[in-house]
């Protein structure tokens, strides 16, 4: 156990408008807890990267550039994170970012797999349309979607969390790696300490236009915690 170190995948800034807590300034201080190891920002947009990457390197962390972009679905919420490997991969991360910002929609498969080069894709489960399928018992489309997914990039991992309850992690671990996806560690970050999640919701009830809001599971757990925490 003292050898695993753990690299989080999935962090979100205040540039990810209205969903997260976290400035660069509070996260190059949470920076520091991760030495040696790598972080990722995956806004919704690419408006903080090279913050981010600046506060990675002062704080001795490996920097990954990530975006999560949400896939065209007419009745699922359906996201995949998008990490860029190298330069090309920057490159056309910067050129979906503006494809979504700029034309107000969501993307499709097509137009990603047209994009993809020098991009590592991480399906986050809980956040896609694999979990609607999972939870209907539809393994068909469940198939179906992977294959689609796996169609479209070279490199491509499925993101499981223990943030969410209720769920054989074990199992959709196993049907992950049947389909050869190995499955990754994606502990989702929007604050960075619990105590701060009454100002997540007040940030989603302007976003959304409510007076109260209602968190998921998956969202009142979305605090930093050291590699020690999540290695226990």
């Amino acid at each position: 156990m003292d050898n695993l170190v753990f690299h989080n995948l999935y962090v979100q800034t205040e540039y990810n408008f209205l969903s997260s807590t976290i400035s660069i300034k509070n996260l190059k201080k949470e920076l520091y807890r991760y030495v040696g190891s790598s972080i990722a920002i995956v806004d919704e947009a690419m408006h903080g990267a090279y913050k981010f990457y600046k506060a990675c390197i002062e704080a001795n962390c490996k920097p990954i550039i990530g975006l999560k972009a949400k896939i065209y679905n007419d009745n699922i919420d359906n996201f995949i994170i998008l990490y860029a490997k190298d330069n090309d991969g920057y490159k056309n991360l910067m050129r979906i970012s503006s494809e979504i910002q700029i034309n107000k929609k969501n993307v499709n498969l097509e137009y990603l797999k047209e994009n993809s080069k020098g991009i590592i894709a991480c399906v986050p489960f809980f956040e896609n349309e694999l979990k609607y399928y999972y939870d209907n018992h539809n393994m068909s489309y469940f198939e179906e979607v992977i294959k689609n997914y796996k169609n479209c990039f070279n490199e491509l991992y499925l993101g499981l969390t223990l943030q969410v309850s209720n769920y054989n992690i074990r199992e959709i671990m196993n049907l992950s790696m049947n389909y050869d996806i190995l499955p990754v560690a994606l502990h989702k970050v929007n604050m960075v300490k619990p105590e701060h999640l009454e100002s997540y919701k007040i940030l989603r009830c302007i976003s959304k236009g409510l007076q109260n809001y209602d968190c998921s599971e998956l969202e009142e757990n979305s605090y930093f915690e050291s590699s020690e925490e999540l290695l226990d």
